[in-house]
């Protein structure tokens, strides 16, 4: 696993959720452990697609339910680690 991009994909996470990082682990369940809805998922998409100057495509956010699935699928597309502005 990149560990810059790990760490870059938890900020982006932890910030769009305004969450403390100590409060997000690895597999730990956006919508079951942590309670958020679908406007927040919409939310996280849009700024990993800004972020990263990709497009995640609909039908693929069912299957984005932690960090660690979020990581995976940036790897999978070979998204390298970048500033988060």
């Amino acid at each position: 696993m990149d560990d810059s991009l790990y760490r870059e994909a938890k900020e982006l996470v932890c910030q769009t959720l305004e969450l403390p990082p100590e409060e997000l682990g690895d597999e730990t369940l956006f919508i079951d452990d942590l309670g958020i809805d679908s406007i927040l998922i919409i939310e996280m998409k849009t700024r990993f697609e800004e972020t990263y100057h990709i497009k995640i495509d609909k039908a693929d956010l069912p299957s984005l339910n932690s960090l660690l699935d979020v990581v995976t699928y940036l790897e999978t597309r070979n998204i390298r680690a970048t500033k988060i502005a």
